[in-house]
């Protein structure tokens, strides 16, 4: 019953996912579909934004330390170009310097891999439930990395 409340409460949210690990963000793309999500995945950072360029998202959830781009540069572009979209910062690294660093340049959460799934799930809910407040009572929250 519980999980059915979660997929009411963020039903036909847009997601942008990346990750450089295919496994993995194929994994994380399934997951959300099936939490009625509607999510679009991408390995290059490169196409990501530039497919976020062109479409609404509501929120971007994207891995700190990739080749091609990192984190924090994903998170930069999408403040700079459509500052209301929400992003969510995971990392296999937990170091603080990476949240710290996500959180200050605006991510809304910072999660640590392996990635909780039910902590994301809430992180998205909490999105949806700052969706519908009036733009000047938005803040972010702030999750810690797990030890």
């Amino acid at each position: 019953m519980k999980q059915l409340l979660i997929k009411a409460t963020i039903r036909k949210m847009k997601i942008l996912l990346i990750d450089d690990d295919l496994e993995f963000i194929n994994n994380l793309g399934k997951y959300l579909s099936f939490s009625g999500l509607a999510v679009k995945a991408f390995t290059s950072p490169y196409e990501a934004i530039a497919l976020f360029k062109t479409e609404k998202f509501d929120a971007v959830v994207t891995d700190i330390n990739m080749p091609e781009m990192s984190g924090i540069e994903i998170l930069k572009a999408v403040r700079a170009y459509e500052p209301a979209t929400y992003v969510i910062v995971m990392s296999g690294n937990s170091a603080k310097i990476n949240q710290t660093m996500a959180l200050n340049n605006g991510a809304f959460a910072f999660l640590s891999k392996p990635l909780d799934m039910e902590e994301l799930i809430r992180t998205i809910s909490k999105i949806k439930a700052e969706l519908h407040r009036p733009p000047g009572d938005r803040s972010g929250f702030e999750v810690g990395a797990r030890d």
